[in-house]
């Protein structure tokens, strides 16, 4: 990457002044440093000094985020000092500079706290306003990276009950990523043996799943995309071809893994629509994924379901409950069933509602169209808009330490 210039366009780029925060005890000595620093316009300082009656004001150090700079001031009572605001703060991951006496232990305990460097001198404001700069450059270049690397998501959808709506809410919010989020999106039927969407979108597919998974190994992920087929939005869609009988169990979880991955590096974002089976191939999807969304519906079944295959995914999968998100399909205000009751049986929320449009989503189908290009103005469309517009935002990927996930694999090699 170029080396970035310290001037204006790191300060658009960054999006706000450069924060200092001076703390430590105050001596006239550091006022006049804080005061030369606020004639800089490119700095936004703050001061927390330890008061001598008490540091109980320390607190107020960790307030701000991970790209303030500190300014710690110590004095010849420096190990009080470093001791109050270890014990209260973690500035870790902070830029620290520290001015002190010329105390070589002073100096070692302020580098093993992460210092950048120490001035034992007023007359270094030079140097300090140099290593300012550098700072800054670093903390630029930081936030440009974390801008360019977008994370790649992964969200699988999943019926607590069998025709809740986990495809045809997949189809429709993998179309929307694809269309209006810009996104290059993947779909993955993983229903190896009824899966509906190449129907649904009139799509012929060039290769079944299972076809893809057993040449995995040998793929890259600059290769995937040719084994997809494309739909008109952009789209690019996975499944199994029908033709022939695929078990679920025949397929190696590993691989399903490898795929997951490989779709990860190559697309923005990763749509899978997962039947709702615990085994092998579950556990390595949810492994992973970033969101799970559960899809039900207004009836005693499903809310026992729902509330059962959250339990499985927290406490099983150890998937935390901010990664899971619960769609109620369908929703009718008339029925017996309350959105309150719901809540309160399954212990989740919010619950996301997606109003009923049973006969046109039910004609979308028939014409081969996604419904929200279907009936883009319906309340129903608007509400796949929101729920994409939500999940740009999805958590980073779950950690794969699912305690089911060995079994689930032990049980179909047989060990």
């Amino acid at each position: 990457m170029k080396r970035l210039v310290v001037n204006e366009e790191i300060r658009v780029l960054m999006n706000e002044k450069t924060k200092i925060n001076f703390i430590g005890k105050e001596t006239g000595t550091i006022k006049i440093i804080e005061t030369a620093l606020r004639t800089k316009e490119n700095y936004e300082i703050s001061s927390n000094y330890l008061r001598d009656d008490s540091d109980s004001n320390v607190v107020n150090f960790c307030k701000a985020d991970n790209s303030t700079i500190y300014i710690l001031n110590l004095t010849d009572n420096w190990q009080q000092e470093l001791s109050s605001i270890r014990e209260n703060c973690n500035l870790d991951t902070n830029p620290i500079l520290v001015f002190g006496p010329e105390n070589t232990k002073a100096m070692r305990e302020a580098i093993k706290m992460g210092a950048a460097d120490y001035y034992s001198n007023p007359e270094q404001i030079s140097e300090l306003d140099e290593k300012l700069s550098t700072i800054v450059e670093e903390l630029a270049v930081a936030k440009e990276k974390i801008v360019e690397e977008k994370p790649k998501l992964v969200t699988t959808v999943i019926n607590t009950e069998g025709g809740a709506g986990a495809s045809f809410i997949s189809a429709n919010i993998a179309h929307l990523f694809a269309s209006q989020h810009n996104q290059h999106v993947a779909l993955l039927d993983m229903d190896v043996q009824f899966g509906s969407h190449a129907l649904n979108l009139d799509l012929s597919l060039k290769y079944g799943l299972s076809e893809v998974l057993d040449s995995v190994d040998k793929l890259d992920s600059s290769s995937l995309p040719g084994l997809f087929s494309k739909h008109g939005s952009g789209l690019h869609v996975l499944g199994e071809k029908l033709d022939e009988i695929v078990l679920p169990n025949d397929l190696s979880p590993e691989r399903i893994e490898k795929l997951i991955s490989l779709s990860s590096e190559q697309f923005d974002h990763t749509v899978i629509d997962l039947p709702r089976q615990i085994d092998a191939m579950f556990a390595a999807t949810v492994a992973k994924s970033s969101r799970i969304i559960l899809v039900m519906q207004q009836t005693l079944a499903h809310v026992r379901d729902t509330k059962r295959l959250l339990t499985i995914l927290t406490q099983e999968f150890e998937v935390p409950k901010e990664h899971i998100t619960v769609i109620l399909n369908r929703f009718r205000p008339e029925h017996a069933i309350t959105i309150k009751d719901i809540e309160a049986t399954i212990d989740h929320r919010p619950l996301i509602i997606l109003p009923n449009d049973y006969d046109r989503a039910v004609k979308a189908v028939e014409v081969a169209k996604p419904f929200v290009e279907f009936a883009p103005t319906t309340p129903l469309a608007k509400s796949f808009k929101e729920i994409t517009q939500d999940l740009t935002g999805a958590p980073p990927e779950i950690e794969p330490k699912v305690t089911f996930f060995k079994r689930a694999v032990a049980a179909i090699v047989g060990n």
